[in-house]
């Protein structure tokens, strides 16, 4: 004979009640509905029998009923134990039926053996089935069911509601995790052309230096390549709109130009917004000072061109202009012949993630990176806009009186020549691309100086840790495959603390900070590298250009 009969259709509880019981010394049998139940009774008694209410086949209401009208089972103890409990006319009408004990799901462990302990060590009693078994019971029976259904139902259904919204969380998280992913691969995709860009064109302005130092004033020759510099400032400039995409530049603040920044976006403006739509930039007549981040201000410039070419179906018009405010700050529009909007998207569009369009097509992060951005560059932006009627973007930016702009990568004045009167000194210069090792070494042989290169990193430390060869500075390229920048340049510490570096990459912002307190000094510069701008910082670095002041 087994001490307890589980009835209960949940596979959870029923493992749940049998490992309790059993941990406690009872044996226990379990049926999922309330007729094969009956049928196990029937074999072999148990001592208990603990039954849920709600239950196929047989609900444990007509468990119940049939449990008390048969003699071999009537004097059992019988425990409803239920999760959909409504109000007390269950518990009332269970009692009725002839349980001895109406419980509720979730019960303490404790409390719930409790009452088995009481109830198994009770001998068996008669119940009085009397009326309670009559037809008109049945109505009752019903009722009490249908309540226990419909609040069962109820409960499903907000369970379902919250498991739609975690579904519909969980996708858009992955979603925007996606996107994130993909954005990191565009990233390092576009920083990875824009390093190689910046290679060639560090060697091609070089070569273009030295032979133009070889052609003679005047004539067609010098005018041509004067035409391939600046198409390599084109490059240079797309080069570094590549980098804003890839935000691979570093925060660097600087004096700029306006109007400059926005003519140098005028090539990946026009790749961006496709031949059916027509770009023009009006530029102020004047320079318009300010203070920002030129990436981060190329990539307003970008997000804000993307949102106006998604806003045009077919053919249209963008146009940029910039301008001096009334107020004094200087203005940048960015105007669109788009759909515009009404007034409740205008009122959002800043918003994280909030996107018009369809899934897929945006995830309504462009416009609150411009928000960031401009905010930490202190600036305002405003909307205007209609359905139909286009949108307005005006960005006002705090200017900058009587402020020099940062020089843009243009070529400096004059050829490249050795500084006289001063001893030959011997540059480390360490790059893997073959061109820029050949354009360098020229460049710096013709400004006085000895070249030791070294193709990669393993032969740059060899030559750092032979001390018998004598270096007085290192050009030393940070992306190098193997033994990288990073790791010539820490040996260069070990072996050699007084010898000055220079970084090169193509990848940050061109900053020339010092690094190293203390040490000998390390120079950054980005790439290109123009010729005159290499050699004075090689020999600003040893301290030549101080000794002829």
């Amino acid at each position: 004979m087994p001490d307890i009969l589980v009835v209960d259709d949940n596979d959870a509880n029923r493992y749940y009640l049998e490992s309790l019981f059993g941990g406690h010394g009872y044996s226990v049998v379990s049926a999922g509905d309330g007729q094969s139940a009956l049928a196990l009774a029937r074999e072999e008694p148990p001592r208990l029998v603990i039954a849920d209410i709600l239950m196929p086949v047989m609900d444990g209401y007509a468990l119940c009923r049939e449990w008390r009208i048969d003699p071999q089972l009537a004097g059992i103890p019988f425990v409803f134990y239920t999760a959909t409990y409504t109000d007390a006319r269950d518990a009332e009408f269970a009692l009725k039926l002839g349980a001895d004990r109406f419980l509720i799901k979730p019960l303490p462990p404790e409390e719930l053996m409790a009452v088995v302990v009481e109830l198994v060590s009770v001998p068996q009693v008669e119940h009085e089935i009397g009326e309670n078994f009559l037809p008109e019971a049945y109505r009752e029976h019903n009722e009490v069911l249908l309540r226990k259904l419909y609040k069962k139902v109820n409960d499903l259904q907000r369970s379902n509601d919250l498991l739609e919204q975690e579904i519909q969380s969980r996708r858009e998280a992955e979603a925007q995790l996606i996107h994130a992913q993909k954005m990191e691969a565009v990233g390092r995709l576009a920083g990875g052309i824009a390093h190689d860009l910046n290679n060639i064109l560090t060697a091609m302005y070089g070569l273009a230096q030295l032979l133009g130092d070889d052609l003679p004033e005047g004539g067609s020759s010098r005018d041509y390549l004067q035409d391939i510099i600046a198409c390599m400032d084109r490059a240079s400039a797309l080069s570094r709109s590549i980098l804003s995409v890839s935000r691979r530049q570093e925060m660097e603040m600087r004096i700029l130009d306006l109007n400059e920044v926005v003519g140098g976006m005028g090539m990946i403006v026009r790749q961006i917004l496709g031949r059916n739509i027509r770009y023009e930039a009006r530029l102020a007549a004047a320079p318009l000072m300010i203070r920002a981040d030129r990436g981060q201000i190329e990539q307003v410039l970008m997000n804000l061109v993307v949102n106006a070419r998604d806003a045009i179906f077919g053919e249209g018009r963008v146009d940029i202009e910039t301008a001096s405010a009334d107020d004094g700050k200087a203005l940048l529009t960015v105007r669109d012949s788009g759909a515009g909007m009404d007034e409740s998207v205008r009122q959002r569009i800043f918003e994280p993630f909030f996107t018009t369009k369809d899934a897929g097509q945006g995830t309504g992060l462009g416009l609150s990176i411009v928000f960031g951005i401009l905010a930490e560059h202190r600036a305002s932006i405003e909307v205007e806009s209609a359905p139909g009627a286009g949108t307005v973007f005006a960005i006002r930016f705090e200017t900058e009186a009587d402020a020099a702009c940062a020089p843009a990568c243009q070529p400096e004045a004059g050829g490249v020549a050795p500084l006289p009167g001063l001893p030959q000194q011997t540059v480390l210069l360490v790059d893997d691309d073959d061109s820029i090792r050949k354009s360098s070494r020229l460049i710096l042989e013709r400004a006085g100086f000895a070249v030791r290169e070294a193709s990669d990193g393993e032969s740059a430390i060899r030559l750092v840790q032979d001390l018998s060869v004598p270096l007085s500075l290192a050009v030393i390229d940070l992306f190098m495959p193997g033994r990288n920048g990073h790791e010539v340049l820490a040996l260069a510490r070990e072996f050699r603390p007084a010898l000055p570096v220079i970084l090169l990459s193509g990848c940050f912002g061109s900053s020339d900070e010092g690094m190293g307190e203390g040490l000998a000094p390390v120079r950054l510069l980005a790439k290109p590298v123009l010729p005159n701008r290499l050699v004075r910082t090689v020999q600003e670095c040893l301290g030549l250009l101080e000794s002829l002041s």
